[in-house]
């Protein structure tokens, strides 16, 4: 596609988006880059395909996505409804160093979001992540792995309403080894150190120990046992909240392909407290994803879970989150299509003085409409509405929430 065609194609999207939603959702530097940069790295990509950064076998994979939303509901509230435009920043970078039998990478990122209006909203989020595979003997493999992340929950998704700031560091490693051809056992291990820069009573330690069986039956696909143990060490503005989760679950996974992939499983998780005034809470669990490639332009992907989370209220012991995520995408060309998606999730607390503190259970339902256009390999730009809301046992916490963004994602 010549540069000329490109300009026409992104200057009619983002026209018809101003005119059609009638708010200034893109601001002068995400414009300049769509409209004038946009053709031309569109240009160079077609006439450079697969281009990447090599120094001997070590890859180099830098990325920058850039995106600007308009929401009108800045603060997720259904009493102070304030509308922004928010401009988010991701600069990162990934290594992949391939070593004969073995694997190595590591990637950073940094996300940096500014509102237009209210500024105090703020937030620079970091991840930095490494990762090492060593295969012994062809039958063993080693793994290794740390994720750092400086984070935060935004206000939409917060059980309290506020920005909650937090750091997060999980090291761990696991061993696989295989049995015969059709089977395998893996051993895995993660600790995990959280901190909370408001809600300290959420600092906190986990230990998590997991054990799974595989047997595959298929070429591409295998059934499975899982047995997990998870000890929780809270800080000690939180000494009642540590316990110990343990599930037993068994599943199917399968991988014909990077389109053709899923996992489902499911169980019973016992939840047991070091503070015997807090009663053993016991329930089923599952989760799967899954995606599949209906055809070489439509696919769908669907995301399920039910677990049991760390409170995050001070008067709560726990949570228990069901929910799912739905998405339809069918492109009409090679490079340009459109995606549907929807979810539906719901948060049911369990609380300490449950005779004496309301119960609270929040639903968010969300659904959404983008346009995608991929040039290449390495340009995606995007447009998108997503209306969401929660509705909330507690009033306070109700919302609803209309956004609409447009996005440029460029990476080798």
């Amino acid at each position: 596609m010549s540069a000329g065609i490109s300009y026409k194609i992104t200057s009619t999207i983002i026209f018809c988006i101003v005119e059609t939603i009638g708010v200034r959702i893109i601001k002068s530097a995400l414009f300049f880059s769509l409209v004038f940069l946009f053709p031309a790295i569109s240009y160079t990509a077609e006439n450079a395909p697969g281009a990447r950064i090599n120094f001997g076998g070590l890859e180099v994979h830098p990325y920058l996505v850039m995106k600007e939303r308009y929401t009108d509901n800045v603060y997720a509230t259904g009493t102070l409804q304030r509308q922004d435009t928010v401009t988010t920043t991701v600069p990162g970078l990934k290594l992949q160093w391939p070593v004969r039998m073995h694997y190595l990478e590591a990637e950073y990122n940094t996300a940096l979001e500014r509102h237009d209006t209210y500024s105090e909203d703020n937030t620079q989020d970091q991840a930095l992540r490494g990762l090492a595979k060593f295969n012994i003997m062809g039958d063993f493999t080693l793994q290794l792995r740390d994720d750092y992340a400086r984070g935060h929950e935004p206000r939409g998704s917060s059980s309290t309403g506020f920005i909650e700031k937090f750091d997060r560091n999980a090291a761990g490693g696991s061993i696989e080894y295989k049995l015969a051809d059709i089977s395998k056992i893996e051993v895995d291990y993660t600790a995990v150190k959280q901190e909370f820069l408001s809600s300290k009573f959420r600092n906190r330690i986990e230990h998590l120990a997991q054990g799974f069986v595989y047997f595959r039956f298929l070429p591409k696909t295998s059934a499975f046992l899982e047995y997990d143990v998870n000890n929780f060490n809270f800080d000690r503005d939180a000494p009642d909240l540590d316990n110990t989760a343990e599930r037993a679950l068994g599943g199917v996974t399968w991988e014909v392909s990077e389109q053709l992939k899923g996992t489902i499983k499911g169980g019973y998780q016992w939840k047991k407290f070091n503070d015997p005034t807090i009663m053993t809470y016991d329930t089923w669990v599952a989760s799967l994803d899954i995606t599949h490639a209906l055809s070489d332009y439509t696919s769908i992907k669907l995301i399920g879970e039910r677990k049991t989370n760390e409170s995050n209220l001070q008067t709560a012991s726990f949570f228990q989150t069901t929910g799912g995520f739905a998405e339809f995408s069918h492109f009409f060309t090679r490079s340009a299509g459109v995606t549907l998606n929807g979810s539906y999730g719901r948060d049911k607390y369990t609380f300490k003085n449950a005779p004496r503190d309301l119960a609270r259970e929040d639903v968010y339902v969300s659904g959404g409409i983008g346009f995608k256009y991929l040039p290449s390999d390495m340009i995606e730009a995007a447009v998108h509405y997503r209306h969401r809301t929660r509705n909330s046992t507690q009033d306070a916490f109700d919302y609803d929430e209309n956004s609409y963004s447009v996005t440029l994602n460029v990476g080798l």
